[in-house]
């Protein structure tokens, strides 16, 4: 058997998956990823922010992202395209975290803190991390195949934790967006002359 850290050889992928990367999802991510720009290019210039879908757009294109970037490491060499994707893709959509961080913020200032919001939240800067891990990666001198197992492993462990801290103990989901939702009512009330001495008004 394998060493448990070996690197995944090419002829270990099978080779319907790898010419489905390799000819549809690389290139299809490419495209999302010009789209994402665009748009996000667009919410800059006219800074008109569209309610809720920034964040779904660039958490779906992230998640989905770095899972094919690891489905398609082992096969990297295969083709000029798979090599360029390997070594740009986690560079080319760290940018678009900052627009991310921008609308959950403005959402939030808006209408406090709720659990979706503390979802995308926590994912957001889960995806953030890992992107930056696999960008200084990618750029590092290449590592032989016993070492290159560390991000196979760190990156699922750490989502894990995240994961079990966003719904247990004093930062959970449920905790934080009850106290969030509850100041934003107290400052509703205040607004409108209804809060006295911290008590609301018959």
């Amino acid at each position: 058997h394998p060493p448990a850290r070996e690197t995944p050889t090419p002829a270990a992928s099978p080779k319907t998956l790898r010419s489905l990367i390799h000819s549809m999802l690389i290139p299809l991510i490419w495209v999302y990823t010009a789209i994402l720009y665009v748009y996000c290019a667009r919410i800059l210039i006219e800074r008109e922010w569209p309610h809720g879908i920034v964040s779904s757009l660039i958490l779906a294109y992230a998640c989905i992202g770095l899972l094919l970037w690891f489905l398609s490491a082992p096969t990297s060499g295969d083709t000029k395209l798979a090599s360029f994707h390997h070594r740009w893709y986690a560079l080319s959509a760290l940018p678009l975290f900052g627009v991310l961080f921008a609308a959950l913020g403005i959402r939030v200032g808006e209408y406090g803190l709720t659990e979706p919001r503390w979802f995308a939240l926590i994912l957001g800067c889960w995806c953030a991390a890992a992107t930056l891990f696999v960008t200084i990666r990618s750029f590092m001198r290449k590592r032989e195949p016993e070492q290159t197992g560390l991000r196979v492993i760190v990156l699922p462990v750490s989502l894990a934790i995240v994961a079990i801290l966003s719904v247990f103990g004093p930062f959970s989901a449920f905790n934080l967006s009850i106290r969030s939702q509850n100041k934003e009512f107290e400052t509703i009330l205040e607004r409108n002359g209804m809060l006295v001495d911290g008590m609301a008004k018959a």
